[in-house]
């Protein structure tokens, strides 16, 4: 029984320490929105952390496929307490500045996710794209 305990005690610890950051709005068809620091209208990516403290997210991962949750490893960078985290999935594979570019795009295909995962490789957040029609 302490070991279950201690066990569940762990997880919980670990989705606490983990768990802030979320994906929370997504384009992959960006015709009108922002542009990136290259002023190209790049699929993006919004990261939320809705904690009061900064988080580093140095070693975590975005990725686009289900079947690779370790796809591009965010470098360096943090997120401010209450603030948020543009990516642009433009395949440049890099860091400027306040933007990650990941080394992907997004797409309205069946099956694509947008992924986030801590420095283990542990999902984080999830979400399946869904294709929006007018």
């Amino acid at each position: 029984m302490k070991q279950l305990l201690l066990s569940l005690l762990l997880f919980l610890s670990l989705q606490l320490t983990y768990g802030q950051v979320v994906i929370n709005e997504y384009s992959c068809s960006n015709i009108t929105g922002p542009s990136d620091a290259y002023g190209q209208k790049e699929d993006w990516i919004e990261l939320y952390n809705p904690t009061a403290a900064s988080i580093d997210l140095t070693g975590w991962y975005l990725s686009n496929k289900s079947s690779n949750l370790t796809k591009w490893m965010i470098p360096s960078g943090s997120v401010a307490s209450n603030g948020f985290k543009m990516v642009y999935c433009s395949k440049r594979d890099l860091v400027n500045g306040n933007e990650y570019h990941p080394n992907f795009t997004l797409s309205q295909t069946d099956g694509d996710w947008i992924i986030l995962s801590n420095t283990f490789g542990n999902v984080v957040d999830s979400f399946k794209i869904v294709h929006l029609t007018k």
